[in-house]
């Protein structure tokens, strides 16, 4: 019985770790593929790791310096595309890995995917949901959609409201929806990059729920701005 316990164990470790490799893996190809698009030739590094640490440095004489940021904490992944690339005095090459930054990002949030049962239970739950502020203000929805996959995000109204929520970023196709905890207010299907998803919804004070899905079949990463303007 030890024996055979002992063998459990050990395939156990063995499989964790050979899935943790094809993490890193993935990753150190991602690095490679931007680093050949963006960085060669240039005083620029980049460095990933599979906990959402990503890592740049410059050697330019003069502006020397570097930054690390977590792109599976919300801040993170926004910063990542805005004010974090400026470190890059080069403006080519700033754009050239604003742009291809994503194939890192996607790296890092591949995982072997959930049982389509086990996912589809956790789709239809908004229990799960992340709660991301308070209006009136400003808010940000921000994460990683795989197939099947739907991420509720949850936030309150403290008095009378009119909200709009944008498409900051995407990339590929989204669907929305908003909710309270049990009535659709509102749906919109087939979202893209910097577009309208709804507009002047009246919300009285109280909780409310924004739910995305892809709208394929394929990974999607998402910026969702939820605005919220007194009534």
């Amino acid at each position: 019985m030890a024996r055979w316990f002992s063998i459990l164990i050990t395939s156990l470790i063995f499989t964790l770790s050979n899935s943790a490799f094809a993490n890193d893996e993935k990753i150190k190809q991602a690095i490679n593929v931007v680093k050949s698009l963006c960085l060669a030739g240039q005083q620029y590094d980049i460095e990933a790791d599979i906990e959402g640490n990503i890592r740049f440095k410059s050697f330019v004489p003069g502006g020397e310096g570097s930054f690390s940021i977590n792109v599976r904490e919300a801040s993170g992944a926004t910063a990542i595309k805005t004010e974090k690339l400026r470190l890059i005095a080069d403006r080519e090459v700033r754009e050239c890995t604003r742009n291809q930054i994503s194939r890192i990002v996607d790296a890092i949030f591949s995982e072997n995917p959930p049982s389509e049962s086990s996912q589809t239970a956790k789709n239809h739950s908004i229990r799960s949901a992340k709660f991301i502020g308070h209006l009136p203000g400003e808010l940000l929805a921000i994460g990683q959609l795989e197939k099947l996959d739907r991420q509720y995000f949850r936030f309150s109204a403290s008095e009378p409201i009119i909200i709009d929520i944008d498409s900051i970023d995407t990339e590929n196709r989204i669907d929305a929806q908003l909710s309270s905890k049990n009535t659709i207010i509102h749906e919109n299907g087939s979202i893209e990059k910097k577009e309208r998803i709804f507009n002047g919804v009246k919300l009285l004070p109280g909780d409310y729920y924004l739910s995305i899905k892809p709208s394929s079949n394929y990974l999607a990463y998402f910026e969702i701005r939820i605005s919220g303007y007194r009534h």
